[in-house]
């Protein structure tokens, strides 16, 4: 099976579980490979940075609010924005305390699951799908690696990366760390998340008389017109040793904006 890119040494399968093993691994260094009981991944879903950020995810208050565990700030006895978690908690999932998040990291691979579908459906609203297979920068942009740029920096940040109207240049593009949006995306790139539709699929490549092509580079032209973007992408790639060629689709099947 096909495997990301090495996060501390590490490497993960190119599936859904295999993306929060390594978003999981880049931001606390846990291993979720191996047990939750492991002392690492006991150790890492507690940890609060100096940031603030938490858990195995390093989740700031504005994403659990998101998703309906913080208080939003505007309800709530906390104002201030800083992931000081002095606030009320929700209650949701039976989380009602920064304690009883971090002391649970089974309810922490439940949230970032969520995590995952929320920020799908958020950058399929905004557009952000259709600039799925450009290269900005030389980085490919792929469904799963602008998820994991929106949890570093927001969408906002991402927006601002890929230059989306009205997001270019107003919004941060690296985190309280200094790191660049761009190392994200480009780690994170070809996880199949199985969310909103199938962002990848596998073609198999063939030559005239019918003969499979493995390890075969060429050049794929695709061409989109959307709300933001109306232009031709071009993308090289190459097939595997059993000849299937990775596609992108930029949008959704029901949208009829196909690859």
């Amino acid at each position: 099976m096909r495997s990301g890119k090495l996060i501390n040494r590490k490497s993960y399968p190119l599936t859904r579980y295999g993306f929060i093993c390594a978003v999981s691994r880049k931001e606390s260094s846990s291993d979720l490979s191996l047990s939750l009981n492991e002392p690492l991944n006991i150790n890492a879903s507690k940890i609060k940075n100096s940031l603030g950020y938490i858990g195995l995810f390093q989740f700031g208050e504005a994403a659990l609010i998101d998703l309906g565990y913080y208080k939003h700030w505007n309800a709530n006895s906390d104002k201030t924005k800083a992931n000081d978690w002095t606030g009320n908690w929700v209650g949701k999932n039976g989380i009602n305390s920064l304690s009883d998040f971090l002391k649970s990291p089974s309810k922490q691979i439940q949230i970032i699951g969520q995590w995952i579908d929320f920020l799908c459906e958020r950058l399929r609203n905004r557009n952000f799908n259709e600039y799925y297979g450009k290269i900005i920068n030389g980085i490919e942009i792929t469904e799963s690696g602008a998820i994991a740029g929106a949890h570093l920096v927001g969408d906002g940040g991402l927006g601002s990366f890929l230059g989306v109207p009205g997001f270019k240049g107003n919004y941060k593009e690296s985190d309280g760390n200094n790191v660049h949006i761009s190392k994200y995306i480009d780690l994170f790139n070809y996880y199949d998340l199985e969310s909103c539709c199938d962002r990848k699929i596998y073609i198999l490549l063939r030559n005239q008389i019918g003969q499979i092509v493995k390890n075969k580079k060429l050049t794929i032209q695709s061409e989109y017109n959307g709300k933001f973007e109306q232009s031709k992408f071009t993308v090289d790639t190459e097939s595997d040793d059993q000849g299937l060629l990775p596609v992108i689709i930029r949008a959704c099947p029901h949208l009829k904006n196909w690859f």
